[in-house]
């Protein structure tokens, strides 16, 4: 069966009020049993203390990296260990009770071409498709790591997931985007962590940051000119105007937003700059 060569990685940072219902969660639906690895972003929490009386295998990272190290972490272990499906799960998640029968038909039998099953956030407006589908949970076929490698720690947070999609699809691999809906908090893991407008930055950084890795000028300039206009709220793509992540870089006030923006644009041409010295 398949769910035996499954493995759950939870990426955790102060997130202790979250885990233990998380957890609890994972094994009332994948079963009492589920082989669950945490990784630890060096919190300053009471996380450490928390996950240790939960009985998962827990690895202490001794830096704060972001979700790409966490997981990045996960994976070189889980890769030693072959396992041959992990389950990358945000900590602030939590599964529906019938995910494993709705989600046997997608991965029964495992398909080698496919490399993602991506899944439905619960009230999200429009299932993303391809490689622009979410990245708070999804199911990863792990033998993909040998030739795609690991997420991009350059992001930090937010479009990670997305570089190491594209990538993933540029080598032929298949992402396939289930119909399931799983609950999610939406940045409650770290909404404690860092001040409010410090994921607006951020969101502006990295998607213009995603595009410098993964296309050419062209779709760069493009959104630079879609962020500045959303942000200025002169422009929203149809039938996205409730999307969280269009959501997000508009929550700082209009000084704020502007000021963001301006610091995302340098900080991509330094990129640019530091890229192309090397």
């Amino acid at each position: 069966m398949w769910t035996n060569e499954l493995t759950v990685l939870v990426p955790n940072y102060n997130g202790s009020h979250f885990i233990v219902n998380t957890i609890k969660n994972i094994r009332s639906v994948i079963g009492r049993n589920a082989d669950i690895i945490i990784v630890d972003d060096n919190s300053t929490d009471d996380s450490i203390s928390t996950i240790t009386k939960l009985n998962v295998t827990l690895l202490k990272r001794k830096n704060s990296g972001g979700f790409a190290a966490a997981v990045n972490t996960g994976f070189k272990y889980l890769i030693k260990r072959q396992t041959k499906l992990i389950l990358v799960f945000n900590s602030d998640a939590l599964l529906p009770k019938d995910f494993l029968s709705r989600l046997n038909p997608y991965v029964n039998p495992i398909d080698p071409s496919i490399g993602v099953w991506g899944f439905h956030e619960q009230d999200e407006d429009i299932i993303k498709e391809n490689a622009n589908t979410s990245g708070f949970v999804f199911l990863l076929n792990a033998k993909v790591i040998n030739e795609v490698g690991y997420l991009d720690e350059e992001f930090f947070m937010y479009g990670e997931e997305q570089e190491y999609f594209r990538r993933l699809v540029s080598l032929n691999y298949k992402i396939i985007q289930t119909k399931i809906e799983i609950a999610h908090s939406g940045e409650g893991s770290s909404l404690k962590n860092f001040p409010n407008f410090y994921f607006s930055y951020l969101a502006q950084r990295n998607s213009i940051l995603l595009e410098i890795k993964t296309r050419n000028i062209f779709f760069v300039l493009r959104k630079v000119l879609v962020i500045f206009l959303i942000i200025n709220k002169l422009y929203f793509p149809k039938g996205r105007r409730n999307d969280k992540s269009y959501k997000r870089i508009t929550r700082p006030n209009f000084f704020l937003r502007n000021i963001f923006f301006i610091k995302s644009i340098i900080y991509n041409v330094q990129y640019l700059f530091d890229r192309s010295e090397h």
